[in-house]
């Protein structure tokens, strides 16, 4: 039918605030798609905190849709981009666990588990 449900891959999982997160290595990520995921690496380069918006300040849309805009961490784990909605201050080498969702071969982050902090959406 229309909600035909998703085969189970073969990777084992883990739960994070009701959701279920597929525990995979960095050189998998690249291979699935629209799945949750959990893996840990190294930052590879320095994380970029950048400001966007989404529409013109004085557009209706921007006004009525104010969490379209904000802060987005990007770097790059083990080879693996990730972008995360907010800012999140980590150096380059530090070893992190990642949380999130593939999209296009980016990793959407929902929660970076660093050595000293955790940052969520």
């Amino acid at each position: 039918m229309f909600w035909k449900r998703r085969e189970r891959l073969n990777f084992p999982t883990e739960t994070l605030e009701g959701e279920e997160y597929y525990v995979v290595k960095p050189d998998d990520v690249s291979q699935l798609d629209d799945v949750r995921v959990r893996f840990e690496g190294t930052i590879a380069e320095k994380p970029v905190v950048e400001f966007y918006a989404a529409g013109w300040p004085w557009s209706i849309s921007a006004r009525l849709i104010e969490e379209d805009h904000g802060h987005r961490t990007i770097l790059k784990v083990s080879g693996v981009p990730v972008y995360f909605k907010g800012p999140a201050y980590l150096r380059m080498g530090e070893r992190v666990t990642v949380w999130g969702e593939v999209k296009d071969g980016v990793v959407e982050a929902r929660r970076i588990e660093g050595e000293d902090v955790i940052y969520t959406v």
